[in-house]
């Protein structure tokens, strides 16, 4: 888990319904639809992230398809073997279960973004993020990039 602390003003003729505005903005496009947005009062957001491995979903079915071909080799061999089989393909169903529900559901990451805004004029805005921050750097200056009023990229295009 890290942290990172940004500190930043935003254009002096923005209000802050502009900034509101801005934000709620950011969350409804493509970057910030992933997060949910918690207003704790006017000058305080909370933007949280929680993204699942899919990887982990897919793996407990795959190890227990594995397992049925075993299964069948018990069944053939004996009676005792047979019931050995069941036991051992239903403790490993179960194992894989809890497994997989300890890292699929209670261990997802999570990037959350504390927002505080001043009530001064510029206003300032203080984030706190925390988390898998790394794997949402893109998401983050979106939201930055939309409270500045968008940024200006120089390269190839046309100039107006």
């Amino acid at each position: 888990m890290s942290v990172f602390n940004d500190e930043f003003t935003v254009p002096d003729n923005y209000t802050m319904a502009d900034v509101k505005y801005r934000v709620k903005s950011w969350n409804a496009s493509y970057l910030g639809k992933d997060y949910i947005m918690e207003v704790k009062s006017e000058h305080h957001i909370i933007l949280t992230k929680t993204k699942h491995d899919m990887k982990l979903c897919f793996y407990p079915c795959i190890a227990l398809l594995l397992g049925i071909p075993v299964l069948f080799m018990f069944v053939l061999a004996s009676p005792y073997a047979f019931l050995f089989g069941i036991f051992a393909y239903i403790a490993l169903v179960i194992i894989v279960e809890v497994v997989a529900v300890y890292f699929f559901c209670l261990n997802p990451k999570k990037a959350e973004y504390n927002i505080t805004f001043s009530h001064e004029m510029p206003i300032r805005v203080r984030v706190v993020a925390t988390g898998e921050i790394g794997m949402s750097a893109h998401e983050y200056q979106g939201l930055k990039d939309s409270l500045y009023g968008g940024r200006i990229e120089s390269g190839l295009g046309f100039d107006f």
